[in-house]
């Protein structure tokens, strides 16, 4: 009846980036949601596994290390990368050996770069933690410093 043409024309022609951007979202959140939640399987030799935590672990060859201030041990930190080199199956502890890969810090007592490390099952995943890591970043772009 009374209709304003404008309005009507207003109302229908809605931006379709909306539902684009949730389904990019979703797109790329999915993966890492199943990543994340699946089961961890094996470790075996030649895969990458991250550390737990802050832990100190001792070095397989302590001599090689001396030379650099090292007594037989140094610090792995939170989600360092490590290849295993030696799978927990082979061994009579079940402890698994694993070269560290590249370090944001490379000072002791912070393990070197390739040095050959013995690690407990307690100390290394499969899989990172990726929703602590995201916590993390965001609240490192966030915070007043």
């Amino acid at each position: 009846m009374g209709e304003d043409p404008e309005r009507n024309e207003g109302e229908t022609s809605r931006s379709p980036f909306v539902p684009i951007g949730i389904t990019v979202l979703g797109i790329l959140l999915l993966p890492m949601l199943i990543y994340s939640n699946g089961p961890e399987g094996p470790i075996k030799e030649g895969d990458v596994v991250f550390s737990t935590g802050r832990h100190r672990v001792n070095f397989a060859k302590p001599v090689d290390y001396h030379v650099l201030g090292y007594k037989s041990f140094c610090v792995i930190e939170l989600r360092d990368q490590l290849l295993v080199t030696q799978r927990p199956a082979d061994r009579r502890d079940r402890s698994l050996i694993a070269h560290s890969l590249g370090h944001t810090k490379k000072e002791f007592p912070f393990c070197p770069t390739k040095a050959d490390l013995i690690l407990h099952p307690h100390q290394a995943t499969l899989q990172a933690n990726t929703w602590n890591r995201i916590k993390d970043t965001l609240a490192r772009l966030f915070s007043v410093n």
